[in-house]
């Protein structure tokens, strides 16, 4: 991905499993393959990403648990909150 790779299709093709969160060109995005589970919830305050639901569960206070679509990229924005 470094050498120019592209970072949608390289997590996308299921070779790994992988879920994280980046920056590009000062937009934030969270991304994952079908290998791994990646889930978000909205707090006062924000929207936070786990590995699975149930960590938001056993922590309280989060609404609108949901996972995050396997494949293609998700822009972290206002429009999440």
């Amino acid at each position: 991905v470094l050498d120019g790779e592209d970072w949608a299709r390289f997590v996308a093709d299921g070779r790994f499993s992988f879920a994280g969160l980046f920056v590009r060109n000062g937009e934030a995005f969270a991304i994952r393959n079908r290998q791994r589970p990646l889930y978000m919830g909205n707090a006062p305050g924000g929207v936070f990403f786990a590995s699975t639901a149930d960590i938001f569960k056993r922590a309280g206070g989060f609404a609108r648990v949901r996972e995050v679509p396997a494949g293609k990229p998700l822009k972290i924005d206002e429009s999440l909150l």
